[in-house]
C-alpha cells in the first residue's frame, strides 16, 4: 500500500470549483501534512484501478444460462442421509477446520436505530440479531459429531418408530458434550459500526463464547474522487472517503491479518453471511458437509423468487462458463419472468481458505474492475462550510469473485422460510421488517415444534405477520429442530420462549417463557 503517482499532475486545468479546493490533484494532496499520511492508507494503484474501472465494459448479459450445478437440500437430502450429513458437516466445525465470516459493517439507520444493526433486537423477540448468532455457535460446539457406526446402530434401532425418521427427533443422535474445540468467529465491522460492535460483545460478556474465538476487523474504504482522478475534500484535513463495498471483505481480510490466521489456526473454509438475516443458519453442518465432500472453491446458497418480477439477484452462469451474479435491474428483459432463472442470492456463502487468498490477491492487483457508482459527494467550500460536489464511489460486490472460481462450485438450494428472513426496513414496512422478519422465525420455530410431535393450536401459514404471536426457541435448545423431543405429544401455548434453564445446566432441560 501507499500512493504511487496516477493519473492527474499539478498542471491540470483548474476549474472555478477547484481553485475553492474543494477537491486536490494527487501532488497537492502530498504536499499537505494532514492530508499524507491519509493517502498512504489507500492501494498504489487507486489511479490505475479508477481508470480500469471507467472505461471497463459491463460483462455481456446476452448469453446467461442457468447455473448447472444446483442441488435442492430437499430433494438430495433423505431422511438418513440427512441425519449423517449433519454429523459430518459437525466433524468438519468441531475439528477446527472450518470458521464463520460475518458481514456486520451496516447501522441500523432505516429501522430508525443508530448502532451497529446486529445489536438490534427486534420487538417481541428476547434476543439481539448478534445474541442470536453467537448462540448457534455455542450450540455447534455443545453437539457431539457421531461416528458413521453409531450413527448405523441408532438408525436401526429407530428403525422401527417412525417419530424417529427425522434428524430432528433422534435424541440418542444428538447429545450433548464438553467444547473440545473453538468455532473461529470473524467479524468484520466498518469504521461507523466497530467501537459499538466491540463494546456491545463486551458488555454482553461475548454472549458466552471465549473472547479469543472472537476476531473484528474493519471494512476498508477508497477515497471519493471526481473523473479525471483528483480527491474530494470532506474537510480541509480529510479525504472524503467511502466504504468499498462488500467486496472489500477480500482485501481486509488480507491486510488485518485474518488470512493468516486462519492459515496459522488450520482453518480451512470459511462460511460467510450478513448480520441481517434474522433466519441465517450459522455455519450450517449440512452445508459445511456438502462443500466439503464435493471439494468445490465456491458455493452459495440460494433460494427460489417469491414471484417471477422479484427484484432479487440471481445465480446464473455467463458464456457457458463463468459463475455470476446478474441484478434485476440488469437482466435482460426477456429474461426477468423467465422461471429457468430463479436461483436468488441470499449472501449466505462458502470459500475455501485457498480461494479467499486468490480472491484477495486478484482483488488487490488491480484484476476486477470495481462499480462506478456517480454521486453527490458531501466536501467543502471556499469558506470551510458543507457543500457538495458531484464525484465517484467505487466499490466491489463480494459476488464479483464468482468467475475464479471456474467449475469448482455449486449452489444449493433452500427454502425461504427456514433461512431467510432480511431486516431492511423500518417497523409498519410490509416487506423485510421487523413485524415481518418476528412473524418468518416465529412461524418456523412452530413448524420445527410441529415436527417434533409438539401440539400448536395455530395454522402459522394462514396468520398475518402482525396476529402471528411469538415462538421463540433459544438456539442452546435446538439448533435447527433437534433437542426439542421432550415436547413430542405435549401443548404449547404461545407466545412462548423456550430457553436453558438459568445456569445453563447441560442443556438437557428447557425452560417456558410465557
Amino acid at each position: 500500500r501507499g500512493l504511487a503517482l496516477g493519473l492527474v499532475s499539478s498542471s491540470s486545468i483548474t476549474t472555478a470549483s477547484q481553485s475553492k479546493m474543494t477537491t486536490l490533484t494527487q501532488e497537492q494532496a502530498l504536499a499537505n501534512p494532514a492530508l499524507s499520511s491519509q493517502l498512504s492508507q489507500f492501494p498504489s494503484n487507486l489511479h490505475d484501478l479508477l481508470s480500469f474501472s471507467l472505461h471497463a465494459k459491463a460483462p455481456s448479459n446476452k448469453h446467461l444460462a442457468p447455473p448447472p450445478k444446483v442441488v435442492n437440500v430437499q430433494e438430495y437430502l433423505k431422511t438418513h442421509e440427512k441425519m449423517r450429513v449433519f454429523h459430518r458437516g459437525l466433524q468438519h466445525l468441531q475439528s477446527g477446520k472450518i470458521g464463520v465470516l460475518l458481514l456486520a459493517g451496516g447501522q441500523g439507520t432505516r429501522l430508525g436505530f443508530h448502532k451497529p444493526k446486529g445489536c438490534y433486537r427486534i420487538d417481541g423477540l428476547s434476543r439481539s440479531l448478534y445474541e442470536m448468532q453467537a448462540l448457534q455457535i455455542r450450540r455447534l460446539q455443545r453437539l457431539e459429531a457421531t461416528s458413521e457406526a453409531s450413527l448405523d446402530m441408532i438408525l436401526k434401532q429407530e428403525d422401527g418408530d417412525k417419530s424417529s425418521q427425522s434428524m430432528h427427533h433422534s435424541s440418542s443422535a444428538h447429545k450433548l458434550g464438553e467444547v473440545r474445540c473453538l468455532i473461529q468467529w470473524y467479524i468484520m465491522t466498518s469504521p461507523f459500526t466497530d467501537d459499538d460492535t466491540k463494546a456491545f460483545f463486551e458488555k454482553h460478556n461475548y454472549f458466552g463464547l471465549q473472547k479469543h474465538q472472537i476476531h473484528f476487523f474493519q471494512q476498508g474504504s477508497l477515497p471519493c474522487m471526481t473523473e479525471d482522478g483528483k480527491f474530494i475534500l470532506e474537510t480541509e484535513k480529510r479525504i472524503a472517503c467511502a466504504p468499498d463495498g462488500n467486496g472489500g471483505v477480500y482485501t481486509s481480510l488480507q491486510n488485518s491479518g485474518i488470512l493468516k490466521h486462519m492459515r496459522e489456526n488450520g482453518v480451512q473454509g470459511l462460511h460467510m453471511y450478513c448480520v441481517d438475516n434474522a433466519l441465517a443458519k450459522i455455519a450450517d453442518p449440512i452445508f459445511i458437509a456438502l462443500c466439503m465432500e464435493k471439494e468445490v472453491k465456491f458455493a452459495a446458497k440460494v433460494i427460489p423468487k417469491s414471484y417471477p418480477e422479484e427484484r432479487v439477484g440471481v445465480f446464473a452462469e455467463r458464456n457457458g462458463k463463468d459463475l455470476c451474479v446478474v441484478e434485476y435491474s440488469e437482466m435482460p428483459s426477456d429474461f426477468q419472468n423467465d422461471s429457468k432463472f430463479n436461483h436468488a442470492n441470499i449472501l449466505s456463502f462458502f470459500y475455501t481458505t485457498e480461494f479467499l487468498e486468490e480472491c484477495a490477491s486478484n482483488v488487490s492487483k488491480g484484476r476486477l474492475p470495481y462499480h462506478v457508482a456517480r454521486k453527490m459527494i458531501p466536501s467543502i467550500d471556499s469558506e470551510g462550510k458543507p457543500a457538495k460536489v458531484e464525484g465517484i464511489k467505487l466499490e466491489l460486490f463480494n459476488f464479483d469473485i464468482c468467475p475464479l472460481a471456474g467449475d469448482k462450485y455449486f449452489l444449493l438450494q433452500v427454502n425461504r422460510e427456514e433461512e431467510f428472513a432480511p431486516l431492511k426496513n423500518a417497523s409498519g414496512e410490509k416487506k423485510d421488517s421487523p413485524e415481518s422478519c418476528r412473524a418468518m422465525v416465529s412461524r418456523h420455530n412452530v413448524k420445527l415444534l410441529k415436527s417434533a410431535g409438539a401440539i400448536v393450536n395455530i395454522s402459522e401459514d394462514n396468520t398475518s405477520d402482525n396476529d402471528m404471536p411469538v415462538c421463540e426457541i433459544s438456539p442452546l435448545i435446538s439448533y435447527n429442530g433437534e433437542g426439542l423431543e421432550a415436547f413430542k405429544g405435549k401443548k404449547v401455548q404461545l407466545p412462548v420462549d423456550l430457553e436453558e434453564p438459568k445456569g445453563g445446566g447441560n442443556g438437557d432441560g428447557v425452560h417456558l417463557s410465557v
